[in-house]
């Protein structure tokens, strides 16, 4: 099965989905599929598309048949198809956000940022989008794993920020943005 938009989940306790990253607007779905089911057989590949376009945001989760084969996966470095290179980490379930975050995503105030390099750091993200009105909480997860949140003191703001699927943070730095969800629960 692959699948373009809408939601998949896997049942928190599950261990057999990876989060890609840094992904290249050159590759496709289906070379993704491609390339990971050399290590078993795939059950998803959900590549999300960026909001009123056809492109990709940049992310994309793998699932797998057998939870051996995503620990094949995850153990074989570096990843690569026809030489780009892309980030490959085990799409792990999380803690509960902090009260003021879920607050944030249930009122609309909450963006999610994909396309975010090595070179737009959180304080790069912070003045951009302080434009649009008070940022309340930025966050940018280790490792750099290419996404971003950023929570506004209003929804209306966030609104703003929506009107168009694209920024460009800083020069020649340019991120899209879409509206943040909860993660489903079982």
């Amino acid at each position: 099965v692959v699948t373009t938009g809408g939601s998949v989940s896997a049942p928190q306790d599950r261990v057999d989905r990876l989060f890609i990253s840094k992904l290249s607007s050159e590759l496709n779905r289906e070379d993704l599929r491609d390339y990971f089911s050399q290590f078993g057989e795939l059950t998803d590949v959900y590549l999300p598309l960026a909001p009123g376009t056809t492109a990709h945001k940049g992310i994309c989760f793998v699932s797998f048949a057998n939870p051996m084969d995503l620990h094949r996966a995850i153990s074989f470095k570096p990843h690569e198809i026809r030489g780009i290179p892309m980030s490959v980490d085990v799409a792990a379930p999380r803690a509960a956000p902090p009260t003021s975050v879920s607050q944030s995503v249930t009122n609309g105030a909450r963006l999610f940022l994909t396309k975010v390099t090595p070179e737009v750091n959180r304080n790069d993200i912070l003045a951009y989008f302080a434009q649009f009105g008070d940022v309340t909480d930025c966050y940018v997860p280790p490792g750099n794993k290419g996404i971003a949140f950023v929570s506004f003191a209003a929804p209306q703001m966030a609104q703003k920020v929506l009107q168009n699927a694209t920024h460009q943070v800083k020069p020649g730095q340019t991120i899209v943005v879409s509206q943040a969800f909860d993660r489903l629960t079982p």
